[in-house]
C-alpha cells in the first residue's frame, strides 16, 4: 500500500479553494479535479508500507491528540511529475509538533 499521513483542511480554508479553484476550472482544460472532500495536508508521504507496518500506524495514528492547528494557504502551483495542483501551507509551530 501507499500511504501518507495527512490532516483534513478546516471549512474556512476548503471554501477559499472552493472559490479559486471555480476560477481556474475550464471545460477545456482536460484536468481530473479532485474533489473538496479529498483535500488535505499531507504531514509524512510513507511510500509502499507492508501490511503489519500499516497496522502499527493505525494503532500509533489512534493515539495522536492535537488541538485544531491554524492553517495559513501560501502560494499555488502544480507538481510538475505528478501533475497535481497544489496550496502550499504556512508551516506553522503546531503543524511542526504534529508532524
Amino acid at each position: 500500500m501507499r500511504l501518507f499521513v495527512a490532516i483534513q483542511l478546516p471549512g474556512g480554508v476548503v471554501r477559499e479553494l472552493s472559490e479559486v479553484s471555480k476560477r481556474l476550472r475550464s471545460d477545456q482544460d482536460g484536468l481530473r479535479w479532485a474533489s473538496p472532500e479529498s483535500w488535505h495536508i499531507t504531514l509524512q508521504f510513507l511510500g509502499d508500507t507492508p501490511t503489519m507496518q500499516y497496522t502499527f500506524l493505525i494503532a500509533g495514528l489512534r493515539e495522536v491528540r492535537s488541538s485544531p492547528v491554524p492553517i495559513s494557504l501560501k502560494d499555488l502551483g502544480i507538481l510538475d511529475r505528478a501533475g497535481d495542483f497544489f496550496a502550499d501551507v504556512a508551516v506553522s509551530e503546531e503543524i511542526l509538533r504534529l508532524q
